[in-house]
């Protein structure tokens, strides 16, 4: 599950990332999504909840695919007062931003679960807490998106305010990935003892199963 948690946080900056020679786009977005797509899929093998977020990814991954051709074209200026959007470049856009505030909704919820079964408690209300700064930014940003059409100076600046908070929680979700990565592992993949130490992760489980059964 390691590797799968460290694709889906290299998932999620691959489609942060924009690098654009002309109209070509140096790093696809088409890479990012297809990475979250492959890691929701190998963490879904070792617990269900996380298939909930893969339908997203899946559909991420395919209309993304379209971006390799010509045929989302509007553009948003944030440092002038023009705005040339086109009516099927802003339906595409909203309807990313939604497919994304799904996808990681529901993982983010599975990966909180999963964190109160391990017992990670604070890991679990730190993934609650960067689920809900990333519902308010995406939410806030599909808000917005109407008013694009009749851009002002006044909501440039809210778009470029909101536009980095976005920028932030997904990078919030990218280390929560990494922490997930060495704290949400499998019995197989616990680190070797070393010598004269004790598993304390064992004994806990084992304490709360016996109070369990005195309970």
């Amino acid at each position: 599950m390691t590797a799968a948690f460290y694709r889906m946080g290299w998932g999620i900056i691959f489609t942060m990332l924009d690098f654009r020679f002309g109209y070509f786009d140096l790093l696809p977005d088409v890479i990012g999504y297809a990475l979250l797509w492959s890691a929701i899929h190998v963490l879904e093998a070792r617990r269900k909840e996380y298939g909930r977020a893969k339908p997203f990814a899946i559909l991420l991954t395919i209309a993304s695919a379209s971006e390799l051709l010509p045929l989302w074209q509007g553009t948003i200026s944030l440092t002038s007062n023009t705005t040339n959007v086109s009516i099927p470049s802003f339906v595409y856009g909203g309807a990313v931003m939604l497919l994304l505030l799904l996808l990681f909704h529901f993982f983010l919820t599975a990966m909180e679960r999963h964190a109160k079964e391990c017992r990670k408690h604070s890991f679990a209300a730190a993934i609650a807490g960067r689920r809900l700064f990333f519902n308010l930014t995406s939410g806030a940003l599909l808000v917005m998106m109407p008013f694009l059409l009749n851009f002002s100076p006044t909501l440039r600046l809210w778009l470029v305010f909101v536009t980095l908070l976005s920028l932030i929680a997904m990078l919030a979700i990218f280390f929560a990935c990494r922490r997930a990565g060495k704290e949400l592992r499998t019995p197989s993949q616990k680190r070797p003892l070393a010598a004269g130490e004790e598993d304390t992760e064992a004994d806990s489980e084992s304490d709360f199963e016996d109070s369990e059964g005195e309970q």
